[in-house]
């Protein structure tokens, strides 16, 4: 038997099915218990049961209804493609493509993305479809659309002046944003 805390690879043989019960990360297979994933063994004294915790960290796979948020990469009149950073709070590395249509964007008519969001902005969004690449999400939900902008002319941060409208102290500069019901107050 293995002692708590000891490091194991998938099928390193941890003990005899009469020592143990196999719990998470481990199963049973010709009277042995073995590691399924790589971590370190913990056995319950009390229930009698060996488990191991995880050590390498399961790579985050975006779903339907997850929340992203990212940076307006390009942006084009019926399109934006955003390099995501955030997946329901959690960073993701290396970063991966979502992009949004127009009609996904707000619930009133737009003529135009550049009305709504320009490169660079930080955006929060909610995926709509995780079976494409890349991912497509959308905007159209108040707590949803731009948290973050810099000025078109000066490159100054905006700050909220109305719905839909934000302005630049450093030049005056008045723009039109799709921004989220919390724009400059939100964390990541």
């Amino acid at each position: 038997m293995l002692s708590n805390g000891e490091f194991l690879l998938p099928g390193d043989n941890i003990c005899n099915i009469e020592e143990a019960l196999p719990g998470e990360g481990t199963y049973a297979a010709s009277g042995l218990i073995y590691a399924n994933v790589t971590g370190t063994v913990f056995m319950d004294k009390k229930k009698r049961t060996v488990n191991i915790f995880p050590k390498v960290r399961k790579p985050l796979v975006p779903k339907k209804g997850d929340v992203v948020i990212g940076q307006a990469e390009n942006v084009n009149k019926h399109m934006t493609a955003i390099a995501v950073k955030y997946l329901n709070s959690q960073p993701v590395e290396p970063s991966y493509s979502a992009i949004m249509h127009i009609s996904q964007c707000t619930r009133s008519y737009l003529d135009s993305m550049f009305d709504a969001i320009k490169e660079g902005d930080i955006i929060r969004g909610k995926i709509v479809d995780a079976h494409t690449i890349p991912l497509q999400f959308t905007t159209t939900y108040n707590e949803l659309g731009i948290i973050y902008a810099l000025c078109s002319n000066c490159g100054e941060r905006l700050r909220y002046l109305r719905r839909g409208t934000l302005k630049c102290d450093n030049c005056g500069s008045i723009e039109p944003r799709k921004v989220a019901e919390d724009y400059g107050r939100a964390r990541l």
